[in-house]
């Protein structure tokens, strides 16, 4: 099973209010205006440049506190909170790249490193869902890779803005990498960055729809459609089911281990010659069906631990609790299995997932590893980001080829 550490940076929404904020971008060691700098709000679609004096306006800022980035060739991308309730006219100072430095980590990663990481990084980073196919990095070239033997992960690392087409969902991504990291001995993904959606613009309204209907296809019961049900507490009217589940260790693996490691054990101590024993073919002896070898074989694939679902439906305010007028909190034990009844596992999850059939329904674990809160806004956004581990389906599905700004909304919710 593949782990995903989701990682989207603090955004605050309620409501669009026509508030404008403005700023100038400077050089930090020559104080010289910075030109056609990027300056956004982190995974929306609201930003702008710099002109030729380094200013900037964002029009309509929207109500909240948001994650504000300035991004520019050359120089190390700039974050800051910013909230609209003090919009005061912002000085921002990048600091330079420096090209020494840039020279030694591009030093340390492969040289081929994308003929030999290229694949897998795609499938983690832009996924493998249906929209995955048509989704591409432009500037795939400026992706380095390094993998640590000792650690057994991979990680990647880009100097210059990743530019994503996303031409099923109508969007051109520009995705400043901060963070990606596979670990392939736990299977654990952890990427973070900063994404900016600018929407494509076409004159035939029938690709228009179809970005509109993949839009609303991608939204339905991922994890942002989820947190906004759970700030509203309307899990029931969005298909929505919640169970808890318990992880508890696989008493009987450990048993068969047991007796594997004090057969082998046994088996060398009493043999004069060198033993090569391959775990099919290990002889045991047979005390019934539950001790036989074929027994041991099927015991020992199975996972370390074991789940224990309880088959009672959950109710919002069971995990879920209001912190202030726009922030709910998400606070549980262990784990909770989230099921979407609003449609079945798709083509591409089975074939993943090595199933023969899909399943009606989209199943999804949580866990906060941390045992730390989740705090979320109404438009779905979550902050304290990675101490939410998902896994199952979301760990499959919440990939930038189905990324979504925050400020989307689908028809259900369109006025």
């Amino acid at each position: 099973m593949r782990f995903l550490y989701l990682v989207l940076f603090t955004i605050f929404q309620t409501a669009l209010q026509a508030q404008s904020f403005n700023g100038t971008v400077l050089t930090a060691n020559t104080k010289q205006p910075v030109a056609f700098a990027s300056v956004y709000l982190a995974n929306t679609s609201i930003g702008t440049t710099t002109n030729s004096n380094g200013a900037f306006t964002i029009q309509s800022f929207p109500n909240g506190r948001y994650d504000l980035i300035v991004s520019c060739l050359g120089y190390e991308t700039f974050q800051t909170t910013v909230q609209s309730t003090k919009l005061d006219s912002l000085t921002i100072y990048l600091t330079p790249r420096a090209k020494e430095l840039d020279e030694v980590v591009v030093q340390s990663y492969e040289k081929d490193g994308w003929n030999k990481w290229g694949k897998l990084f795609l499938e983690s980073f832009i996924g493998t869902t249906e929209f995955a196919q048509n989704c591409t990095i432009k500037n795939y070239k400026a992706i380095r890779f390094k993998f640590n033997k000792k650690e057994n992960s991979l990680t990647a690392f880009a100097n210059e803005t990743l530019v994503i087409e996303n031409k099923d969902l109508g969007y051109e991504i520009k995705y400043d990498l901060i963070n990606f990291n596979y670990n392939f001995r736990s299977s654990v993904l952890y990427y973070s960055g900063y994404p900016f959606f600018t929407n494509m613009i076409t004159n035939r309204k029938g690709k228009q729809q179809r970005w509109e209907r993949n839009r609303n296809e991608a939204y339905k019961g991922s994890l942002m459609h989820f947190m906004r049900a759970l700030y509203r507490n309307t899990f029931a009217e969005e298909n929505f089911e919640l169970r808890r589940l318990y992880k508890v260790p696989n008493t009987e693996k450990i048993r068969v281990k047991s007796i594997m490691s004090n057969s082998l054990k046994s088996t060398m101590a009493n043999s004069k010659e060198p033993i090569r024993i391959r775990i099919g073919e290990t002889s045991i002896q047979s005390n019934g069906d539950n001790d036989s070898s074929a027994y041991y074989n099927r015991i020992l694939r199975e996972p370390d631990e074991k789940n224990i679902l309880v088959n009672q439906l959950l109710t919002g305010d069971s995990i879920a609790y209001a912190f202030s007028n726009t922030i709910a909190v998400l606070d549980f034990d262990n784990y909770i299995q989230v099921t979407y009844k609003g449609k079945s596992e798709p083509e591409e999850y089975v074939q993943f997932q090595k199933q023969n059939a899909p399943a009606a329904s989209l199943t999804s674990v949580i866990h906060l590893v941390n045992k730390q809160s989740i705090y979320v806004t109404s438009n779905g956004m979550h902050y304290n980001g990675p101490d939410l581990l998902c896994s199952a389906y979301w760990a499959w599905s919440e990939k930038l080829a189905n990324l979504l700004p925050f400020d989307f909304k689908p028809n259900t919710e369109k006025k």
